[in-house]
């Protein structure tokens, strides 16, 4: 594989945050963003943010600790994991999703199945198994499910699916808000302690690359995700993630093998990320909040109502 490198941009004035970032201010042009109208989306761009820059782009079903969550059988320091760790993965993978489906379905809340979309997920899931150990039915990541783990994805449940977003200053909320929950009100941030927003232009990699079946785009329906349509959402997955070494599952070195397929590309990857100094989230939010950005309008439910209350006070008044 040659050798591409991702562009990575240091910001510590709060200035500098907006003039990139802002669509209203036309910056983006020097991310290729250009004159196209904000309101028709991305022309080509999508956004991520992340509270850690230091984290690669690894959706949550990979991370250690986090099926054991949902799954009481599952533990990936146990020998039993250890010996199959990417088929015990997957079956995991799926059975979280299954425990909330079934919750959902158990208490009459919405899990966008009909009736036979989702008797045909349970058959999927009793299959599992026995298509894991097929060789003659190799696993395939069921794309047709896509709105039902969008869903899940966007109450906490862990899926392969990463969450982006064609508003940039919607990738800087989540990465400001989630460092201010997880880090300012426990006490445990650190003085050289960075957020990341992410910038992937998304039809550049798929036009001009010659591997067309590993990461993928979801799209769900805006109608039937209230927390999509406010935030402008989109995902995307690598379907063949299970088969990688834990060392591969970054969807940056997968976007680095797509690119180094194509002869003719050069220079930098159609990804670049700016690390932001998290000294300045607090004003960040001031900002955003100014905006009109808030938790409970990206999602919008009581909880996040009063975690608004909070974050609020602790922003305008605590200065």
């Amino acid at each position: 594989m040659r050798n591409f490198t991702m562009n990575i941009y240091k910001i510590s004035k709060i200035n500098t945050i907006f003039e990139v970032l802002s669509p209203i201010k036309g910056r983006l042009r020097f991310f290729g963003y250009y004159e196209k109208p904000y309101i028709e989306g991305y022309n080509g761009w999508i956004y991520r943010g992340q509270r850690e820059n230091n984290w690669g782009l690894i959706p949550k079903a990979f991370r250690n600790g986090e099926l054991s969550k949902f799954v009481n059988w599952y533990n990936e320091d146990e020998k039993f994991t250890q010996n199959n760790p990417q088929p015990n993965r997957i079956v995991a993978e799926f059975a979280s999703m299954r425990y909330f489906i079934e919750t959902c379905n158990k208490h009459g809340l919405e899990d966008n199945l009909n009736f036979e979309m989702r008797r045909k997920f349970i058959k999927f899931i009793e299959n599992i198994n026995s298509n894991i150990k097929s060789k003659k039915n190799k696993f395939l990541y069921p794309l047709h499910f896509s709105e039902m783990f969008s869903l899940a994805q966007h109450h906490r449940i862990p899926t392969r699916l990463l969450d982006w977003s064609y508003h940039p200053l919607t990738a800087l909320f989540f990465a400001a808000y989630n460092y201010y929950e997880e880090k300012i009100l426990t006490k445990t941030g650190l003085e050289k302690d960075e957020i990341s927003v992410f910038g992937l232009k998304i039809d550049d990699l798929f036009e001009h690359s010659q591997i067309k079946d590993e990461i993928k785009t979801i799209k769900p329906s805006y109608s039937k995700n209230i927390y999509l349509r406010n935030q402008a959402g989109l995902f995307t997955v690598d379907i063949k993630q299970h088969l990688k070494p834990i060392t591969e599952i970054d969807q940056i070195k997968t976007i680095k093998k797509m690119w180094s397929s194509q002869p003719y590309n050069t220079g930098r990857l159609p990804l670049w990320r700016l690390d932001i100094k998290a000294k300045l989230v607090p004003e960040i939010l001031r900002n955003l909040y100014n905006y009109g950005y808030s938790l409970t309008k990206l999602m919008p439910i009581h909880d996040n109502a009063a975690k608004d209350v909070v974050l609020f006070k602790d922003i305008f008044y605590k200065m």
